[in-house]
C-alpha cells in the first residue's frame, strides 16, 4: 500500500525524526527536486526518511569544505571552489543565501552525499 506524500508531510517527519540535518528551506528544495525527478524518469520514490538523510546533506560552505578538504582559499574564492566540487563530484541539488545572491561562506548547500570522490574525512 502506498501513502502520497506532501511536501508538509516530507519537512514534518523528517524534522521531527532528525531535527539537526536539514533546515525547513532546505528541505523544500529536496523535496521539489526528489519529485521533479519521480517526474522525469517516472519513477515512484519510496519515502524512506533515514535514507534521505544519509544520502543527502545540507552545509555551509565552510562545512563542506572541511568534510571534504576541498581548498585553502577563503571567502568568494572558496565559495566558487566548493560549489565547482560540488557540482563536479555529487548532484548539487540547490543552496540557500542568508545574503540572498550573495555567494559566500554562509551560504547552504544542498547536495547528494553518495557521489563523493575519496576526500571525505
Amino acid at each position: 500500500m502506498k501513502m502520497h506524500v506532501t511536501k508538509t508531510d516530507f519537512i514534518d517527519t523528517i524534522q521531527r525524526m532528525r531535527p539537526h540535518s536539514f533546515s525547513c528551506e532546505g528541505l523544500c528544495i529536496l523535496f521539489d527536486y526528489l519529485e521533479k525527478w519521480e517526474q522525469d524518469y517516472g519513477v515512484e520514490i519510496d519515502f524512506d526518511p533515514i535514507a534521505i538523510c544519509c544520502n543527502f546533506a545540507e552545509m555551509t560552505v565552510v562545512e563542506a569544505n572541511e568534510s571534504f578538504s576541498i581548498t585553502d582559499t577563503t571567502g568568494a574564492r572558496r565559495c566558487l571552489e566548493v560549489t565547482q566540487y560540488l557540482t563536479d563530484n555529487t548532484i548539487l541539488v540547490g543552496y540557500l543565501d542568508a545574503a540572498k545572491g550573495n555567494k559566500n561562506d554562509n551560504m547552504r548547500l544542498i547536495f547528494n552525499l553518495l557521489i563523493l570522490d575519496s576526500r571525505c574525512k
